[in-house]
């Protein structure tokens, strides 16, 4: 394929995605026309997109649907000669590119990493796992038989736990981190991202508590008594979040990464608690350490 003339759509489900997406984009840089399809899978979708489109003086356009198969579907409409998704596990959406390919057999469906969920092992087991595995529907992401390649951080880590995706596999060149300084401006814009620094005085570090799925009220608890400005990152996908008292709540549809880059203008250290997130890969500085919960 021709790059040159290439027309390529992306779907994003989830705010770490459009940096994935944007470092894609710094080794694809000759693709002709790139839309951003903004899925209604994390809180807030509607206005990142929005902000993203207003934002962004380029040629990469912008669009909004309710789902990934909502996404697919209007890409298989628009004539487009590759698509990239984070997922391609499962049943369903081995249906929805069976139906895209049937519609756009020559177009190219690439696959995105899309975080820790992207290197866990298969979704099948037993006689099952062989029938889908037979059928072509993927067990693992970038497994299914649709896919032309895998884009990952880590292809060596990738490729040691799906050997037969080896060949699938390509290495993301530009870090989240190089990503992040290379776009600060469009990314803040985007997610909103505000100055938490208080009244204004130096403070020398603070404390971030990310959650998970689920959040760790007992974790909150000793939480609230640490010393230094105290912030809680709810995961975007939490619909039900409630100020706490004593603790700043930071905006949930921006990538922590983006945020910590920020804060790192204003504290000298910053220390993040999680339950094994993936930041822990993609930030990289030596004043921003990670305590896991479970291990405290």
């Amino acid at each position: 394929m021709d790059k040159s003339s290439t027309y390529a759509a992306f779907v994003i489900t989830k705010p770490i995605q459009l940096l994935v997406v944007l470092a894609i984009l710094e080794q694809e840089k000759s693709y002709k026309n790139v839309t951003l399809f903004f899925c209604d899978s994390f809180i807030d979708a509607r206005n990142v997109e929005r902000r993203f489109r207003r934002a962004y003086k380029g040629s990469i356009h912008s669009n909004f649907c309710t789902s990934r198969i909502h996404a697919i579907s209007l890409v298989a409409s628009q004539g487009f000669d590759v698509l990239y998704v984070d997922s391609d596990v499962g049943v369903q959406h081995y249906i929805a590119l069976l139906k895209f390919k049937l519609r756009n057999p020559f177009c190219l469906v690439n696959v995105f990493e899309e975080g820790l969920g992207t290197y866990n092992e298969d979704a099948y087991s037993g006689l099952k796992k062989v029938i889908l595995k037979t059928l072509g529907v993927g067990g693992n992401f970038g497994g299914n038989i649709f896919t032309t390649h895998i884009y990952v951080y880590k292809p060596d880590e990738y490729s040691a736990k799906f050997q037969e995706q080896r060949k699938k596999t390509k290495l993301i060149e530009t870090s989240i981190w190089k990503l992040i300084s290379i776009n600060s401006e469009l990314l803040k814009k985007t997610f909103n991202i505000i100055n938490h620094s208080g009244a204004g005085d130096k403070i020398f570090f603070c404390n971030i508590y990310l959650t998970g799925h689920l959040i760790d009220y007992d974790f909150i608890t000793k939480f609230k008594i640490k010393d230094g400005q105290l912030f809680i990152k709810y995961h975007p996908h939490l619909k039900n979040m409630h100020q706490i008292e004593g603790i700043e709540t930071l905006n949930p549809s921006a990538p922590v990464e983006c945020i910590i880059y920020e804060f790192l203008h204003i504290y000298d250290n910053i220390v993040i608690y999680d339950h094994h997130s993936a930041a822990r890969r993609y930030v990289s500085d030596p004043r921003v350490s990670f305590k896991l919960i479970d291990e405290l």
